[in-house]
């Protein structure tokens, strides 16, 4: 379930190397208790064991995963709502953008693979 204190306390943060979009995207989600520096292959296979793909309609809690030519994951983002994702762009502050924004963002690193999935949590 989406966490909005957890969100405005990471927003007000500004920029930081103390936590990346992964460990930023768990916490926002209520997953960890604070907001953690997560690596690669743990996001990895906490978007393949805990989430499930979906179509249709969106819901607050979904996640964005970009992905690169080799499987790689290269992003994540949290939807917020009103069409709005809340992301942690490397070493800047967290932000709210779009979809297409976020896309913008990373296409120079050779994005190759976009998927939605939702938290298993949430689908029951």
């Amino acid at each position: 379930m989406l966490n909005k204190s957890n969100i405005t306390e990471m927003t007000k943060k500004g920029s930081s190397f103390n936590f990346n979009c992964w460990g930023a995207t768990r916490y926002a989600l209520g997953l960890t208790d604070r907001p953690i520096w997560e690596c690669q292959h743990e996001m990895e296979e906490f978007l393949g064991d805990e989430t499930s793909d979906i179509t249709g309609n969106l819901q607050k809690g979904d996640i964005l995963s970009l992905w690169d030519e080799w499987d790689n994951l290269m992003h994540t983002a949290t939807y917020v709502g009103g069409g709005l994702y809340w992301h942690k762009v490397g070493a800047q502050h967290a932000r709210y953008n779009t979809k297409k924004e976020i896309i913008e963002l990373y296409e120079e690193f050779g994005i190759e693979g976009m998927r939605i999935t939702r938290h298993n949590y949430l689908l029951t």
